[in-house]
């Protein structure tokens, strides 16, 4: 491949996707080739999407904010689905320094969800390879990301973000916001220490809605179906073993995580207090 046709494809492509961005739409996915000894700059605006490096040389400048001017900060998470490049390396951008995320020879495993987290409502990813482009053949590398908003600086830095119980409106505002909400118990756990997820068997007895399967069961009938959800393996996830839970969660890289998991119990009363406040969210749960 061509030094000008590499020119050519990644100008093209890197013009659509601002246009798209000057009239309003959020950028999600980014697709193009590479520049050597060029930095091409990346804008990209959603909670999640992709980005699709062919003949990867010189270096992408990802910016990844949650909209156009929301100015939330967020926590962010990226998987490699696929790199026949063994130049690649990840950064992201810190302060005053960059940390290497990525590597494709730093001993983690291939599938890893590798995490990071925003500054003032963005985070910076570079992404530099710097390979023999007389040995390309058709080497790409394409990296999933998934952004989760946050609502306190707590909740940006703290190591148990994802192992935490949601407060009460965490819960509504979930409820109504995700893809997946199912009553049920876990059945079974099982740890995969090279992923760093434990995957949990949920057997639901309903399900409220669950929008990745096009399903959702207005009567209140049982659902035959296993979920299998994947949960941090430092949540330890052993202490909800049994108990009837309202699982709410979303897809994340591919998988179905879980974001929050009261007992019914804690999940009658939320929700009987949310309709005697005529909460916002009453609308949203009044068919439950």
């Amino acid at each position: 491949m061509s030094t000008i046709f590499a020119f050519v494809l990644s100008l093209s492509l890197t013009c659509f996707k601002l246009s798209a961005a000057k009239d309003g739409v959020d950028t999600c996915d980014w697709e193009g080739s590479g520049l050597r000894d060029s930095v091409i700059p990346i804008d990209l605006r959603c909670t999640r999407g992709y980005v699709k490096w062919h003949y990867p040389d010189g270096g992408l400048r990802i910016t990844l904010t949650v909209g156009t001017s929301s100015g939330n900060d967020f926590r962010g998470y990226f998987r490699i689905e696929h790199n026949t490049s063994s130049f690649v390396i990840i950064y992201v951008e810190g302060f005053r320094k960059l940390h290497r995320l990525y590597s494709r020879d730093d001993g983690m495993h291939p599938n890893l969800v590798r995490s990071f987290v925003s500054h003032n409502g963005k985070a910076v990813i570079y992404m530099e390879s710097k390979s023999n482009l007389s040995s390309l053949t058709n080497d790409y590398l394409k990296m999933s990301y998934f952004l989760v908003p946050v609502r306190s600086d707590r909740d940006l830095h703290s190591d148990d973000f994802e192992c935490r119980p949601c407060s009460d409106q965490e819960t509504l505002d979930m409820y109504c916001e995700s893809e997946i909400v199912l009553e049920g118990a876990i059945s079974s756990i099982n740890n995969i220490d090279e992923l760093q997820v434990s995957e949990l068997t949920v057997k639901p007895t309903i399900v409220h809605k669950d929008l990745y399967r096009k399903s959702r069961l207005k009567n209140r009938t049982t659902h035959k179906a296993k979920y299998l959800f994947n949960h941090p393996l430092k949540c330890n996830a052993k202490a909800g073993l049994g108990s009837k839970l309202l699982i709410i969660g979303q897809w994340m890289l591919g998988n179905p995580v879980i974001r929050c998991a009261p007992t019914l119990t804690q999940w009658k009363r939320i929700r009987s207090e949310a309709r005697l406040k005529n909460s916002p969210k009453t609308q949203c749960i009044a068919a439950d």
